[in-house]
């Protein structure tokens, strides 16, 4: 989707950086029905962002240098979050409406 693309081009601008903060990746509305997982979120970003590794690295063999290619090494294997990001990535389940705040706190205080 629109949404999980744009996600993914947010993280690996982030992946770019050389300052890497852990992220809490929130998968807001898990109240609604049919709402994804945060694995099946995880699972759409990764494709992503792996889409998009591929792309960087590309461009960067052809001497584009305005592409950032972010330190992921895959080994050739599938981009995962728990193997390859270059940061700590957590994914919580969220709704806005029904949930506290306390999950966010509890994060930001690690």
């Amino acid at each position: 989707t629109r949404q999980a693309k744009a996600a993914a081009e947010l993280l690996y601008e982030i992946f770019c950086q050389d300052s890497r903060p852990s992220l809490l990746i929130l998968c807001n509305k898990k109240d609604r029905p049919g709402a994804k997982t945060p694995a099946r979120i995880k699972l759409t970003l990764a494709s992503e962002i792996e889409t998009l590794h591929k792309t960087a690295k590309t461009m960067g063999s052809t001497g584009d240098d305005t592409q950032q290619v972010a330190p992921i090494d895959t080994a050739g294997k599938f981009f995962s979050f728990e193997s390859h990001a270059p940061c700590a990535c957590t994914f919580l389940a969220y709704s806005a409406r029904e949930d506290k705040l306390d999950a966010v706190r509890e994060f930001l205080l690690k």
